[in-house]
């Protein structure tokens, strides 16, 4: 991948991403795919999990306030 193609590549993702030195030392490692690069990023630094709760074994009422996004 030439440097035009990888500030091309870097350009065309959708925020929220990497920095443009952070994308640039993460892609040879990610096998030159921007979108790997993105999603590694993103996992690392979003700092938020999710969790659902089995919805066959709860309320209707209890199962919507067991949905977390923190």
């Amino acid at each position: 991948m030439t440097a035009a193609e990888r500030m091309k590549a870097w350009e065309t993702l959708d925020s929220p991403k990497p920095d443009w030195e952070t994308f640039k030392r993460m892609l040879p490692s990610c096998n030159n795919n921007p979108l790997v690069v993105r999603s590694l990023w993103i996992r690392k630094n979003s700092g938020t999990s999710v969790k659902i709760t089995n919805s066959r074994q709860l309320s209707r009422t209890h199962y919507e306030t067991n949905l977390y996004l923190h």
